[in-house]
């Protein structure tokens, strides 16, 4: 289970560089800490350091799968609300 943190802590941080390198590091970060995204981000961040101490230092396969569960839920929940910010703002 430590190989399959690992590898998605490296999915999250190279899509993470990737999206900084297409809009710009500043750009990106004002997304990211937006007062809308803010929970999100900070759910996601503190998933990621969760799954990666699960599954590293006390090597619990549940705890891992629940924490990138909810990291990936956080993200798609981040991408949401910004959706719905924008559609709502057209009417």
């Amino acid at each position: 289970m430590g190989k399959h943190a690992q590898n998605e802590f490296w999915k999250t941080a190279l899509t993470s560089v990737l999206k900084a390198f297409l809009l710009g590091p500043i750009q990106q970060m004002l997304m990211m800490f937006d007062p809308v995204r803010i929970f999100a981000t900070a759910i996601s961040i503190g998933c990621v350091v969760i799954a990666l101490v699960c599954a590293l230092w006390i090597h619990s396969k549940v705890l891992t799968i629940i924490a990138i569960v909810i990291e990936i839920g956080a993200l798609i929940w981040s991408i949401l609300i910004r959706g719905w910010i924008c559609i709502s703002d057209r009417y």
